[in-house]
């Protein structure tokens, strides 16, 4: 077996990232084991508009409001393409897709930028927090199905994404007459990761230097806000920290059109259309306040909650499920690509802080112990199953990879025609496809061609094996086949071939008399003399007379004049130097010769 390859740099295909360790033994991240959820939007930067006080205020569209941060031309809207599907909500809360009255309004189409966090929405709400509950004591938390009382605290949908700066949140309730604050929670840990935290899926594992956004939106007739705020968990509560860089907007006009997918309206129901004044705000943070997150990347256990205010004494209302988020560093995707020669292509691909790399460093490994440092190129190995694991490293962070585990791939023998044309000697030929290899050899499909020095029928055929008549015999003709399969992922795969064949005639042989028989009192000569004519095989004879004494293609017979009375016969048989071809007898020739004497005894 042996690698074909080059380094190529290609497009990122997943979004999984890890930062590669320096504690000795630390495994990497693995492509099919980690499921975070990449929000980097790099180079693009979400506009925020504001100011927060005047219209228009905070919006979805790139094309409105006077952004905050100046240069940003990105906003949540990346298009308006059709995006519909179905389990179009993970486990997580994060949409996929837009999923009628699931994540998105009836005839909602659009793709986002970043993350798109979706909550139930009312009767189906299955993460409310039915007991209260306060921000610094999560141990006593009861987060069940159930309503959230007021539309105000109703968190509908929530945004998140990233970039080698920033973070950028988006945020939409129901309601939008109150005060509601919307907490965003990064966790350094997953939840249950430790004895010592709650043992349940839906609160977070706090452990110290976590920090909570906190973004109060407040609104009421014709003026509202939107106030950022930010806490550190100092191990036992979250205390307020101060930082430069954070600013937030409401949107402040009735006009304000929602996102392409939809909204939930103040009754609970998903609608398309301009959002309520004031329920919608987005914000933006500095990256550099997370901890963990470096030039490598990092990751987050986030979860979006909502509480009656910013104070830490409020009590909590709505909240999503806790997902995965992955920030930055390298980010990667490889694939294993089946082959109609036996073998298989592989590619991979990263991603960094600043987009696409280039010249990426790629070691793959082989489950058959090969390996490779071409990002893609061509394995040649033979039938079976394979896998392969593939680490990208991006040259220009020391340190900084992932784990990509590409999966699997079937190796198939390569599929194969091995033609035979066999020749008859009854102006026909037969025909046998000979398939071999590929998925299922027998289930390849066929198609046959015939052509030569005569006519053919059929001329075509997507029969394995037949048999071909001819117009004419002793000439070459030709049979050109490919076979046909598809295979895993739809992959066609040919092979063709061709051979050639002369078929023969059957042989005969005729005996043609060459002379006139005289008789008296013309005769001067009792010879007569017999051709043989032949045909069929392949042209080269060997004539066999039976009688007097005959050489070559004639046979002569001449009784010696002083006999008068003589009985002869003679034939001949025909074969020539093919194997297929049996013999051919010619008729019998009889001759006879009476000499009749009239004598008469006049008186």
């Amino acid at each position: 077996m042996r690698i074909r390859g080059m380094v190529v740099g290609l497009a990122a295909v997943a979004l999984i990232s890890s930062c590669t360790s320096n504690t000795p033994g630390a495994p990497q991240a693995v492509g099919v084991v980690q499921q975070g959820i990449g929000g980097n939007i790099h180079p693009l930067a979400i506009q925020v508009d504001g100011p927060a006080a005047d219209s228009p205020g905070a919006d979805l569209f790139p094309d409105a409001g006077t952004p905050l941060n100046a240069g940003a031309q990105a906003d949540w809207v990346k298009d308006l393409s059709a995006n519909s599907g179905t389990n179009c909500l993970g486990a997580d809360g994060v949409a996929s897709c837009i999923e009628a009255n699931v994540t998105g309004a009836t005839g909602g189409t659009g793709h986002w930028n970043g993350v798109r966090i979706v909550d139930g929405i009312g009767g189906n709400d299955q993460d409310i927090f039915i007991k209260g509950g306060k921000e610094n004591d999560n141990a006593t938390w009861d987060i069940a199905p159930g309503t959230v009382g007021s539309s105000k605290y109703d968190m509908v949908q929530a945004y998140l994404a990233n970039n080698q700066t920033q973070l950028y949140f988006g945020m939409e309730r129901a309601g939008n007459n109150g005060t509601t604050a919307f907490d965003f929670e990064f966790n350094q840990v997953a939840p249950m990761s430790s004895a010592s935290c709650p043992q349940d899926p839906k609160i977070p594992c706090r452990t110290q230097g976590d920090v909570l956004f906190t973004f109060e939106m407040q609104g009421s007739g014709s003026s509202g806000s939107a106030v950022p705020f930010v806490f550190t968990w100092d191990g036992s509560a979250y205390v307020a920290s101060s930082a430069a860089g954070i600013f937030s907007s409401i949107n402040n006009s009735t006009t304000t059109k929602g996102g392409p997918w939809g909204h939930v309206d103040s009754h609970g129901n998903w609608a398309l259309g301009n959002l309520d004044r004031f329920t919608f705000a987005e914000a933006s943070a500095p990256l550099s306040l997370l901890p963990g997150v470096n030039a490598c990347g990092g990751t987050a256990y986030v979860q979006v909650r909502t509480r009656s205010s910013s104070t830490v004494t409020s009590d909590l209302k709505d909240t999503s499920k806790i997902f995965q988020f992955t920030f930055l560093g390298v980010t990667g995707g490889a694939s294993l690509t089946p082959s109609c020669l036996e073998g298989f292509s592989f590619a991979a691909s990263g991603s960094g802080p600043n987009g696409p790399i280039a010249d990426a460093g790629c070691a793959w490994s082989f489950s058959n112990g090969q390996t490779s440092t071409s990002c893609s190129g061509f394995l040649d190995a033979g039938p079976g199953t394979y896998g392969a694991t593939v680490q990208v490293t991006d040259p220009a962070n020391a340190g900084c990879g992932v784990a990509i585990d590409a999966g699997q791939i079937v190796v198939y023998p390569k599929l194969a025609v091995t033609p035979t044309l066999t020749a008859t000697c009854n102006k026909s030929f037969g025909y046998d496809a000979g398939v071999t290899g590929g998925v299922n050899p027998s289930q390849a499909s066929v198609a046959w061609t015939f052509d030569g020095g005569g006519t053919v029928t059929p001329s075509s055929s997507t029969t394995r094996a037949g048999s071909v008549a001819v117009g004419t015999g002793n000439v070459d003709y030709s049979g050109v086949i490919v076979a046909t399969e598809t295979r895993d992922g739809g992959l066609t795969c040919t092979a063709s071939g061709s051979a050639t064949v002369r078929p023969l005639a059957p042989l005969a042989i005729d005996l043609s008399l060459q002379t006139n028989v005289l008789q008296c009192p013309s005769l001067t000569n009792d010879a007569v003399t017999y051709s043989a004519s032949k045909s069929g095989g392949n042209g080269v004879y060997t004539l066999t007379w039976f009688g007097p004494s005959c050489s070559g293609n004639t046979c002569t017979i001449q009784p010696d004049a002083g006999t008068f009375c003589a009985t002869q016969s003679v034939y001949a048989t025909l074969s020539d130097s093919s194997n297929p071809c049996p013999s051919a007898t010619s008729e019998t020739e009889n001759y006879s010769k009476v000499t009749t004497l009239n004598a008469s005894d006049n008186p």
